[in-house]
């Protein structure tokens, strides 16, 4: 598992509450950045569904303007800004027990271009 997987690894972990029921792939396209997180858990239908509605980088408060304008904000300390705004844009979530996948979150090109500049 590399640096990337074991990040959101962590993560689910956290949001499951401390447990350990959880593996992490990345999809992404050939030279692109991962275009989403899938997790799967060894969870309920219920814990996997919290687990993708509160995975995803839009469920910060900090989410939606460009990154160097939050930077900004909080006085470039790095450490002040919502965690949780580094967390994937869109991630499924697949329960192991049922096959059943949950999918929140979205990539948001618009706001990548105007974070960007570009």
């Amino acid at each position: 598992m590399n640096a990337f997987t074991t990040h959101f690894s962590s993560r689910c972990r956290y949001l499951l509450f401390g447990s350990q029921r959880c593996t992490c792939s990345v999809r992404s396209f050939a030279n692109s950045l991962p275009q989403y997180v899938h997790l799967f858990v060894d969870a309920s239908d219920d814990e996997a569904r919290e687990l993708a509605d509160k995975m995803p980088s839009n469920t910060s408060a900090d989410y939606g303007r460009p990154f160097g304008e939050i930077f900004k904000a909080y006085e470039y300390d790095f450490f002040k800004i919502d965690p949780m705004l580094f967390s994937p844009a869109k991630v499924i979530v697949t329960n192991t027990q049922t096959g059943n996948s949950f999918t929140a979150g979205e990539l948001n090109a618009e706001l990548l271009t105007q974070s960007f500049g570009l």
